[in-house]
């Protein structure tokens, strides 16, 4: 048994190391997606809570004015 790499072996590890590094570059970019997914969700919640938080406010104020300028019978 020859413990030399024959150079279908060697072409092999090659293109293994190259999908490897693909594979890397991939989950890599994957991951930043996620992130920004992730952060965008936190903004999105915080910003739409305030918008709530807002629309009840003003869906308040709304009733108070109504109630305010009704005529009296």
């Amino acid at each position: 048994m020859s413990s030399s790499i024959t150079r279908e072996t060697g072409e092999a590890i090659q293109q293994q190391w190259v999908d490897s590094e693909f594979n890397q570059t991939i989950q890599a970019q994957i991951f930043k997606t996620i992130d920004f997914l992730n952060q965008f969700d936190r903004d999105v919640s915080t910003r739409l809570s305030n918008l709530d938080q807002r629309i009840e406010y003003l869906d308040k104020r709304l009733g108070y004015l109504e109630y305010a300028v009704r005529p009296v019978n």
